[in-house]
């Protein structure tokens, strides 16, 4: 995932940042992890995908993933100017409680998954300065097709799935109690099948895209990477 690598001022708890003031619904405590749906509305959601780049050119290799760039690239949804766009960030930082100033002047950041992806192995999430950030938060622009899963967020030590679904937002913890990684809190992405791909081609441009976003205490937003690492 790619990152503008802001890090938080001081710690504290970071389960007041993945919940937000809105409704939501709790997938597991350790870490927390909740699922907002519907965050985005439908007309959000088509003014977003109108936005993803269409030119290849506009997107560059994920932050340490270069050799992932063939199935997953990066690149940014403009915000400044558009209206519908800014007051979307701006419901985003009321929601999670942050500055998201620098989202509207930087873009949002797209992680786009193409037909074939295969899996992104388990990994901690940190920002481009291998700070872990206090929280992520993943927002879906495209679903897949029920009968061929593609793109799920899945953390293995808490028994937690989740589907793209487009408008929802997926927010969970990064850190522990003590500020520490969370060890439950490593998460994969699902391989996206070239079948599922093109059994959604009629209804979306690009298969699986979706914004991720990192959190930090007394940070604005910022876009966030993922890295691999060892259990």
């Amino acid at each position: 995932m790619l990152s503008l690598g802001l890090a938080s001022a001081a710690y504290s708890s970071s389960s007041d940042l993945a919940q937000p003031t809105v409704p939501t619904e709790r997938l597991s405590s350790s870490p927390d992890i909740w699922l907002t749906k519907g965050f985005l509305s439908p007309a959000e959601v088509k003014h977003l995908r109108t936005k993803v780049p269409a030119d290849e050119a506009a997107y560059a290799p994920c932050i340490g993933q270069v050799d992932e760039f063939e199935s997953k690239r990066c690149a940014f949804v403009p915000v400044a100017g558009d209206p519908l766009a800014e007051a979307l960030v701006a419901r985003l930082g009321e929601a999670w409680r942050v500055d998201t100033s620098r989202l509207v002047a930087a873009g949002l950041p797209l992680i786009r998954y193409l037909p074939g992806a295969p899996p992104v192995g388990k990994h901690g999430d940190e920002d481009r300065h291998g700070v872990v950030p206090n929280a992520t938060l993943v927002l879906y622009l495209t679903g897949s097709d029920p009968a061929h899963p593609a793109g799920q967020t899945i953390f293995p030590e808490a028994g937690v799935a989740v589907s793209p679904t487009p408008g929802a937002v997926l927010s969970f913890s990064n850190l522990d109690a003590s500020g520490a990684p969370h060890p439950n809190g490593r998460h994969l992405v699902s391989a996206v099948p070239r079948e599922a791909s093109r059994a959604a081609d009629a209804e979306r441009a690009h298969p699986v895209s979706q914004l991720s976003l990192s959190l930090s205490h007394l940070s604005a937003l910022s876009g966030c990477r993922c890295r691999e690492s060892t259990p």
